[in-house]
């Protein structure tokens, strides 16, 4: 899938890529519309419409992925209600032993996300994720989402990486399309971000299945493992 004597850095999403993304779904799909109707003293319909209307104003801009703006908009503390769902932060599978063997490669590593600085730091806490890559570039610092090219351009600039010599792994379309226009050689969906949810089918790029299957790393990973290779 990947010719990898053509890589030399690896930049990589974080949530529905590197970890599960059933944690952001139960989140936003479900517990912040029943605690937004508790709050507010709505029946489920009607938090849900309004929420709606505020997914629909903030999407494909920063506000979709701050943390403070939807406190603001909702009157709840988000962080805190995320605590409640921690125990679904997990890894998606083989992704922690992915990241030990690309850094084992020699290969730069870097987390770039759409992630508030606030969650970031959250799911850090309970995996450990920043100190397993070389760097982590958060849109919220270029002020800008990945869904746009400059945003690509703004981390080339700061990072100096070869975009011809660069493999992105992300599980959203429109971030992959954006680095596709900015010049990005290499380029990989995610076939299932979310652990609770359907396999995604029909997507235009190739879509990885499990880092485990990622070749020539697979033989570092099995290394790891205690495996024959």
């Amino acid at each position: 899938m990947l010719d990898w004597t053509r890589i030399e850095t690896v930049l990589l999403d974080m949530d529905g890529t590197l970890l599960d993304l059933r944690f952001d779904s139960e989140f936003w799909l479900n517990h912040l519309p029943a605690r937004f109707a508790d709050h507010h003293g709505l029946d489920d319909e009607t938090a849900q419409t309004r929420l709606q209307v505020l997914f629909d104003q903030s999407r494909r801009s920063l506000q979709f992925y701050c943390l403070d703006w939807w406190s603001e908009r909702t009157g709840l503390d988000i962080v805190g209600l995320k605590q409640d769902l921690i125990h679904l932060i997990q890894y998606r599978p083989s992704a922690r032993e992915f990241l030990a063997a690309v850094r084992g490669s020699g290969r730069h590593t870097v987390i770039v996300t759409n992630a508030h600085r606030a969650g970031l730091d959250l799911k850090h806490r309970h995996t450990g994720i920043i100190d397993l890559v070389d760097a982590v570039e958060s849109a919220h610092d270029h002020r800008l989402p990945k869904e746009d090219a400059g945003f690509w351009s703004t981390v080339q600039g700061r990072l100096g990486f070869d975009p011809a010599t660069t493999l992105l792994v992300d599980d959203n379309m429109d971030a992959l399309a954006a680095a596709e226009r900015y010049g990005i050689g290499h380029l990989l969906a995610v076939a299932q971000p979310d652990s609770g949810a359907a396999r995604l089918e029909g997507l235009p790029y190739p879509a990885l299945e499990d880092f485990a299957l990622l070749q020539p790393i697979a033989p570092l990973l099995n290394r790891l493992r205690g495996r024959p290779e």
